[in-house]
């Protein structure tokens, strides 16, 4: 594959995130996107922390990360494709004027030694992804494309679901308070 292959791969997960986020999302996203770049560690070290602490370290991680365009996120992906396993990319934060993208990648050197992709010129998969908050009821329903970033919000509502307060609960499933 080249490089100008590679980079229409690259538009095309684009034009799969900005579906993903039109179908999944209330908001819209700018179409002036920055980017970040990282990689993705599949063995973590264990962690008992608290999931949602865990995720509010990766956001405030991810926001040192160098800003690039697009143009620089091909390029670099491009001169480790030999090695790559999969690409994948989410909305990171979006604004007015701006769209943080992020591309995540694994390294197939980074795979254990029986795993069959590690030795096989396999091409890498792609993948749009949007993380779905925790506190949906329905998967059909919309959310915020930046809930990841409203940490009080977040902590609120899982307050509520700790301790049964949602409104299916209080009041039933088909029940109306008003009524």
């Amino acid at each position: 594959m080249n490089q100008t292959e590679f980079k229409g791969k690259i538009i095309e997960l684009l034009s799969s995130l900005d579906g993903l986020v039109e179908e999944c999302c209330f908001n819209s996203v700018s179409r002036n996107q920055l980017f970040i770049l990282s990689e993705i560690d599949i063995n973590p070290k264990e962690n008992s922390r608290d999931p949602l602490l865990v995720r509010v370290a990766e956001i405030e991680a991810k926001k040192s990360k160098e800003v690039l365009n697009l143009k620089e996120v091909s390029s670099r992906l491009f001169s480790i494709y030999p090695d790559l396993y999969d690409i994948n990319v989410t909305v990171f934060h979006s604004m007015k004027q701006k769209t943080f993208i992020e591309f995540s990648y694994v390294r197939k050197s980074h795979l254990d030694d029986g795993h069959p992709c590690r030795m096989s010129n396999v091409e890498p998969m792609y993948h749009a992804k949007l993380t779905t908050p925790f506190y949906l009821k329905d998967q059909n329903e919309k959310f915020d494309v930046n809930w990841q970033h409203q940490e009080w919000k977040n902590w609120w509502r899982r307050l509520q679901l700790k301790m049964g307060w949602t409104k299916r609960n209080m009041y039933g499933s088909n029940s109306n308070p008003e009524s």
